[in-house]
């Protein structure tokens, strides 16, 4: 971020961050989930499409100390249930609609058999009433706010279990395989 902060970092076809934009959002991101009440090691999902935004997501979540699980797109309600069940997940980042499916309502009727189940976050430009606005969070000085090291000692270490993915279920419903930071760092995920 400090040798090249205006160079392009992430880009899809309809947004580019450079890496101060980049550097910006995460931290915000961050701080969102920390002010929404998410804690150490607390699960959000995340089933959005193929978007620049899912390395700054994913980033923004080991920043802060919570686990992200991203998802295949075409899960449903009865996948959806059994992970957020099984896993405990406290939130679910999802688009309102997407190629004629309707997240909102899936997300809303399976909600209230996860007592666990505390958040609905939608990346649209409008979101239904009662959720939480993911735009909204990006747009928010949330780092003005708090001192710059403030998310330190929330940030996974690098032998911390920070990520967390499932399998494709074909033998029944999905596994989960977790990863440390480092073993992503050596596979040369890292963002």
């Amino acid at each position: 971020t400090e040798r090249c902060p205006n160079r392009e970092a992430v880009v899809d076809e309809k947004r580019r961050y450079t890496w101060e934009q980049a550097w910006v959002a995460i931290r915000r991101f961050a701080l969102g989930l920390l002010e929404l009440g998410f804690r150490k090691d607390d699960i959000l999902i995340v089933q959005l499409p193929n978007q620049a935004e899912l390395p700054l997501i994913r980033t923004a979540c080991e920043l802060a100390g919570v686990m992200c699980l991203p998802v295949l797109r075409n899960l449903r309600n009865k996948e959806i249930e059994y992970i957020m069940g099984r896993l405990k997940a406290r939130g679910i980042m999802i688009p309102w609609k997407y190629r004629g499916f309707d997240y909102f309502e899936m997300a809303t009727q399976i909600k209230p058999g996860l007592p666990d189940f505390k958040h609905i976050m939608v990346f649209d430009d409008q979101v239904p009433r009662g959720t939480v606005s993911v735009k909204g969070m990006l747009d928010n000085p949330l780092e003005r706010t708090y001192a710059a090291d403030y998310l330190q000692d929330k940030s996974y270490r690098p032998e911390e279990v920070s990520l967390v993915n499932h399998t494709t279920g074909t033998t029944g419903f999905p596994k989960f395989v977790e990863y440390t930071m480092a073993a992503r760092l050596r596979l040369g995920r890292g963002f």
